[in-house]
């Protein structure tokens, strides 16, 4: 009779512990684009938007769908409500505009003025102006099927956009390209260090 009743004991106990166990309980598993992961119960789903309670809460909490990767519903079933952008997307929004064609742009080659520094400190415009020129005159000898932008117009076209030494790291390679109607972009620093 003991034995009867132990065993009755033992399982009311283990139906009453897994009834109170919430990690047995099915629930809804919401991934968000920033990596979050809501598990509770979506009680609304709409266009643009859901409303959703955390396990154990009662609190209504409104998500938009932008914000959602998928749901990974109670019953199972998995919903994607927005793609991650393929490391291919990021690239194409980066691309240049180009306000002409692309053949306007194709193999056209623009240096831009050198960076001269003496001693790791900024020196004279003129000596990064006079190895643009150089790096001009050297590569207009061996651009065999390239079109070089002289460095005059290189400048001028840079101040029109106002792009100056000073703010020219504010800008992408891509959209100086743009600006020069080039291609391809050629910068470069010049360092000179005192002989003791």
């Amino acid at each position: 009779m003991n034995r009867t009743l132990l065993l009755i004991l033992a399982t009311l106990f283990s139906i009453n512990a897994f009834a109170q166990n919430p990690t047995n309980e099915k629930v809804d598993v919401i991934l968000k684009l920033n990596g979050d992961e809501m598990k509770g119960k979506i009680t609304k789903i709409n266009d643009t938007e859901l409303t959703f309670i955390y396990s154990g809460e009662t609190l209504e909490y409104t998500i938009k769908k932008s914000d959602i990767l998928k749901i990974i519903h109670s019953s199972g079933r998995v919903e994607t409500i927005n793609q991650p952008p393929l490391p291919s997307d990021v690239r194409k929004s980066d691309q240049v505009v180009m306000k002409g064609s692309p053949a306007d742009h194709h193999n056209k080659i623009a240096i831009l003025p050198f960076h001269f520094l003496i001693e790791n400190q900024p020196g004279a415009d003129e000596i990064g102006m006079s190895a643009q020129q150089d790096a001009y005159g050297f590569l207009s000898q061996h651009s065999a099927g390239y079109t070089l932008l002289d460095p005059r117009t290189t400048n001028a076209l840079l101040a029109k956009a106002g792009v100056t030494k000073d703010n020219i790291t504010g800008f992408t390679m891509n959209e100086l390209c743009n600006i020069l109607g080039t291609e391809y972009i050629i910068d470069g620093t010049v360092k000179q260090n005192k002989a003791s």
